[in-house]
This record gives C-alpha cells, structure tokens and sequence, in this order.
C-alpha cells in the first residue's frame, strides 16, 4: 500500500512502474513505493530543480545557436555585398 492508500499495481502499470522507480531509485536509493509522503514531496522538489536547470541549459544553448546563425547571416551579407561589387567594378561601374 502506498500513502494514498491504494497498492502501486492499482494505480501505476508494470512498464511505468520501472520508469518512476528508475528515476527515484538514482536520487533516493528505494522504489517509489517504498517512498513516504514527505519523500516524494522532496524528491518533486529535486526534480522541479532539475528541470528548471535543464531549461536554463537549453535557453543558453539557443542563445548561442542563435548567435552563431546571426555570424553566419552576417558572413553570407558581406560576401554578397563583395560579389556586387566586384560585378560593379568588372562592368566598369565605381566600386
């Protein structure tokens, strides 16, 4: 039985149950229904923890893709800008 008084086979499928003990087992050391109430509360704590890292991570990770896309952008702009002008210049135009 599980604090919410109900066994974990009633509440939670066999392939899910060993995806929720994989993530608790790693931060506690226990299956998920060997966790007391106050456990699981901590462990939701870590995991908000976790995400709100992962989202920092990626937010920084597209900045940068970001960034790298404008260099390119930029690069492509002044090579053009080059090609015109020397067309210009091979057509006898000012440079």
């Amino acid at each position: 039985m599980n604090v919410w008084g109900k066994s974990v086979a009633e509440v939670i499928d066999p392939d899910r149950e060993r995806q929720v003990d994989a993530i608790v087992w790693r931060r506690l050391g226990k299956r998920f229904r060997e966790c007391t109430l106050d456990e699981i509360q901590r462990l939701i704590v870590v995991l908000n923890a976790e995400a709100s890292a992962d989202h920092r991570r990626a937010l920084a990770a597209e900045r940068k893709i970001a960034a790298g896309l404008a260099m390119i952008d930029q690069y492509n702009a002044s090579v053009a800008d080059g090609a015109n002008r020397a067309e210009q210049w091979a057509n006898g135009g000012a440079a």
